[in-house]
């Protein structure tokens, strides 16, 4: 096998040689050396081809979007570590909580970044393409006029929406209505009814017509979703 540029600035020990990756950047060193129209007698159809040639960006999208999903992947690997040397892990490895020995840092994202010859703009680049839901990533990249580095960056760097579990809500609210419904159980109406004064009867009767409004309002929402 020839010996090519691009490959060997690759660290075979970390990055298999036989992959597809590789095999894609072999394919294209190949295709740049490549001068099919060369020896064509047909000076026209010669022309035409270069004329095509040169305006056709399939190969280099292809490429820019291979960068940019490396630049993501990597992004979320950091995200992975955090501020008290330990790696989080993922659904892959089942590595959640497990503590990686070989970084005792205080900046464990930062400390991972710069063994692997990250500079702290590119660490910062890769956190924010990760930032950027998948859905929406894809999307920007699978268009025909594919953003910069910096302009998915950017989109990286503006404030999303932080969502909150707020299903306590709900099982509160369950809890105080169950209470609710014992109470009420446990007193009959026409004998809480004996025992008021007026005053009581009337702040009784505005507090339910509110409670009935509002249960009214849950009821028609709850059957029509």
């Amino acid at each position: 096998m020839k010996n090519y540029e691009l490959l060997n600035r690759l660290d075979n020990n970390i990055i298999p040689i036989d992959t597809y990756y590789n095999k894609a950047v072999i394919a294209v060193q190949e295709c740049a050396k490549l001068d099919e129209a060369k020896e064509w007698t047909d000076k026209m159809s010669a022309l035409a081809y270069y004329h095509k040639q040169a305006g056709d960006k399939t190969l280099e999208n292809y490429a820019i979007r291979i960068r940019h999903r490396g630049q993501r992947r990597m992004g979320e690997l950091l995200k992975q570590f955090d501020g008290r040397g330990s790696y989080n892990g993922n659904q892959h490895t089942g590595n959640i909580g497990k503590k990686d020995t070989t970084v005792h840092s205080s900046n464990s994202v930062n400390t991972v970044a710069s063994s692997i010859g990250l500079s702290e703009r590119q660490t910062k680049e890769s956190i924010r393409f990760a930032n950027i839901p998948e859905d929406k990533f894809e999307e920007i990249i699978e268009s025909d006029n594919i953003p910069t580095k910096s302009e998915i960056a950017e989109l990286g760097t503006k404030e999303r929406e932080i969502k909150v579990d707020k299903s306590y809500k709900a099982v509160s609210f369950l809890g105080w209505l169950r209470d609710f419904k014992k109470a009420c159980d446990e007193d009959d109406p026409l004998y809480l009814l004996s025992i008021m004064d007026d005053k009581q009867k009337q702040k009784t009767l505005a507090t339910i017509k509110e409670l009935e409004n509002w249960f009214d309002t849950f009821v028609i929402n709850c059957q029509e979703q």
